[in-house]
């Protein structure tokens, strides 16, 4: 999507897209109910992304009953994401307790096919936010923090000039300095 030659992708085309929910639950099999995860999952996809050119279609649900994942531990991240994954579709784990995960979400990468969601972050924008990540999104302020300085990325200049290859590489945001951590934005 972010390579030259691909940038003339036929914008006005129409996607919907498959999305597949692995609620992770306790190995006694407590914890989230699937059939409530998946339909406020699709319904708010499909409310956040209803300005655009995609929409979401549950391809199916699952539980994953397993005391380890639900806790989901930082070390059992990239297990998780290779947990039954579909070709077809974007996967969503939604952990119903994820006690030692310190995020709302996270995606695989950008782009990907899967991202986690925290237990009741399944009702928040967290789950639009972290799509967006799989759709290639990047967030507004990427390329200028800390960690991301020396890895290729660049902070995008106020007067927009390098908007298409800083920042996060759409020229419709503005510079973002990364000063909303630690702030209500």
């Amino acid at each position: 999507f972010f390579e030259a030659e691909t940038r003339n992708i036929n914008n006005m085309r129409f996607y919907n897209l498959y999305v597949f929910i692995h609620v992770v639950r306790y190995s006694s099999g407590s914890g989230l109910d699937k059939e409530i995860v998946s339909s406020t999952i699709i319904n708010n996809l499909n409310r956040d992304y209803a300005d655009t050119s995609f929409s979401f279609s549950l391809l199916g649900s699952e539980y994953i009953d397993n005391d380890d994942l639900n806790r989901l531990p930082s070390f059992l991240i990239t297990p998780l994401f290779s947990q039954n994954r579909h070709s077809n579709a974007i996967d969503i784990y939604v952990v119903s307790v994820g006690r030692d995960f310190n995020a709302a979400g996270q995606a695989q990468s950008i782009p990907s096919t899967a991202c986690i969601i925290k237990g009741n972050y399944y009702k928040e924008s967290t789950v639009a936010h972290e799509v967006g990540h799989c759709l290639g999104l990047y967030h507004t302020h990427h390329g200028t923090s800390v960690g991301e300085r020396g890895s290729g990325t660049c902070a995008e200049l106020v007067d927009g000039s390098n908007s298409t290859t800083c920042g996060d590489y759409i020229s419709d945001t503005p510079a973002d300095p990364n000063i909303w951590n630690g702030c209500t934005y």
